[in-house]
């Protein structure tokens, strides 16, 4: 499972709920929520499965969703998986998803991981224009960001014009693995082309699966408060 945690003040924090993840679960992380329709509230989160460590055998990890049963969301259904792993000579995994809709629209961006023979990540996204609990699998648009890419968090700017936010990695070797730093590209015809990346400066040094939302001016008024 993973934990909802909440905080009227930004300082005091205190557990809220436990969301179950699949049975078979050896890890979960990256929840990412949607609220789908302005009405529905989902999280999308990355699960492993398998009866040993996946990180060192590269089993199974793919994307899962799941939504809230009652209204104080303390309590959370079964988590249903979103994506399927390809089979073949190449192990490939779905990790990071970030999940957003635009009116009729769902996309799904997320990290996709091949082991061949170390691991390195590119990402990718999906449409559909089904419901977020029946599953992806449309065609697929890869933009061009490079390898060792991953946690996607998209935010619109305007009409048809959005920015990905994006991971880059410095190391190919998965046991010497850090953040490089924090990348970005931008679509200005409905994810139909994307600019170069480029880097986001004026972070920490080796910022790691920030998640980008927009908050009203007084919120932001309170961050430097605190600081």
């Amino acid at each position: 499972s993973f934990r909802i945690i909440r905080s009227a003040n930004l300082l005091d924090w205190q557990f809220w709920a436990d969301v179950p993840t699949d049975t078979n679960a050896y890890y979960s992380w990256a929840p990412e929520f949607l609220l789908y329709n302005n009405k529905y509230l989902y999280i999308i989160v990355t699960e492993e499965l398998g009866t040993t460590d996946p990180y060192i055998n590269f089993e199974e990890w793919n994307l899962y969703i799941t939504y809230p049963t009652s209204n104080n969301l303390k309590t959370w259904s079964t988590p249903k998986r979103i994506t399927n792993r390809n089979n073949g000579n190449t192990v490939v995994n779905r990790i990071d998803g970030f999940m957003m809709q635009e009116q009729s629209m769902l996309y799904l961006f997320y990290a996709k991981r091949y082991k061949i023979p170390f691991w390195h990540n590119e990402v990718e996204f999906t449409s559909s224009s089904i419901s977020p609990q029946t599953g992806f699998d449309s065609v697929t648009y890869s933009g061009n960001w490079g390898y060792y890419m991953e946690a996607p968090s998209l935010i619109k700017l305007g009409e048809n014009s959005y920015r990905l936010y994006l991971d880059h990695y410095d190391k190919s070797d998965s046991n010497d693995k850090k953040a490089f730093n924090i990348v970005y590209t931008e679509t200005h015809d409905n994810f139909q082309t994307w600019t170069d990346v480029f880097v986001l400066n004026g972070l920490h040094p080796h910022p790691k699966h920030g998640t980008i939302i927009k908050i009203k001016k007084t919120l932001i008024n309170l961050f430097y408060k605190i600081k």
